[in-house]
């Protein structure tokens, strides 16, 4: 699981500055049409 997610985020951090902004964050979502609705967030 951690090499998948480090694979995720490796391929959305298109400047390779060690983060994903803004722009690269709605560019990995446009890639994924199901990204929206299968995305949740558990506080």
């Amino acid at each position: 699981m951690e090499q998948l997610i480090q694979n995720i985020l490796e391929e959305s951090d298109i400047d390779k500055d060690g983060t994903i902004n803004l722009a690269e964050f709605q560019h990995i979502v446009s890639r994924s049409p199901d990204f929206a609705s299968s995305f949740k967030i558990v506080l």
